[in-house]
């Protein structure tokens, strides 16, 4: 398996010989970074449509930039908290940063532009600084560190899952 270092050192494709290339950390990308919050199974059910928001859970983050929202799972509309802090916006970055070692890493940019949706603890929101990156391209990054294997070497394991703190996705062993 190849290291993260070995393909900074690929050969820069056409079109990008004059474009100068430099590492740097995520934290430098992002312009907010926000874990989402768990919500019992047990209040999840009592919850639907009618009376709740969608809250998007590791499940509905597809491979390769993909969501996949025909199984929602919803909260109560009126949990403090869940306007101001917990809403998804058009063009934020969904990140798995909870699940079994083989789906830690896989990422999305949300593109539902209709209604309110929030996400569970096991995702992490990235809202990125537009002027410096797009949220496709780091989701395509983040889909292409996790296809070879980045995050299953990073992850920090437990019995039957795996995950990915914000501040090691943010700080540490995680260079762009």
């Amino acid at each position: 398996m190849k290291r993260l270092e070995d393909f900074t050192k690929l050969k820069k494709p056409w079109g990008f010989e004059g474009v100068e290339r430099r590492e740097v950390r995520l934290k430098e990308l992002v312009e907010d970074v926000k874990s989402g919050f768990a919500l019992s199974k047990q209040k999840r059910i009592k919850i639907n449509k009618d009376i709740g928001i969608p809250q998007l859970r590791p499940y509905n983050i597809a491979n390769w930039n993909k969501i996949d929202l025909s199984e929602l799972t919803f909260i109560p509309k009126n949990m403090n908290g869940v306007e101001e802090y917990f809403i998804i916006k058009y063009g934020d970055v969904l990140f798995n940063n909870t699940n079994s070692i083989e789906l830690v890493g896989r990422a999305t940019v949300f593109r539902n532009a209709g209604g309110s949706y929030t996400y569970s603890n096991h995702i992490t929101r990235i809202r990125v600084k537009k002027q410096v990156i797009t949220p496709n391209f780091l989701s395509w990054y983040l889909n292409f560190l996790w296809n070879k294997g980045f995050f299953y070497m990073k992850a920090t394991k437990w019995i039957g899952q795996a995950g990915i703190s914000n501040k090691k996705l943010l700080h540490r062993n995680s260079s762009f």
